[in-house]
């Protein structure tokens, strides 16, 4: 949250976990460790779009879509 965002997204997560976000060609235009609790991550150097993300923790994941405007 917020999304869509033009700065700073938050993820709260309840383990730690590795973040992964794409274009929406399937390039890996970033990658971020995320602890447990609240994590905010800067997107403000991206270009505005559309971006898929992957958290994977161990064997699970979860994948979303963040808008940057």
């Amino acid at each position: 949250y917020p999304n869509p965002s033009s700065d700073v997204v938050t993820f709260d997560l309840t383990v730690n976990a590795e973040m992964k976000l794409y274009n929406l060609i399937g390039e890996e235009v970033g990658s971020v460790k995320l602890n447990a609790g609240e994590n905010k991550i800067d997107i403000s150097n991206l270009t505005p779009g559309i971006y898929t993300y992957k958290i994977t923790a161990g064997k699970y994941f979860t994948a979303g879509k963040i808008s940057k405007m």
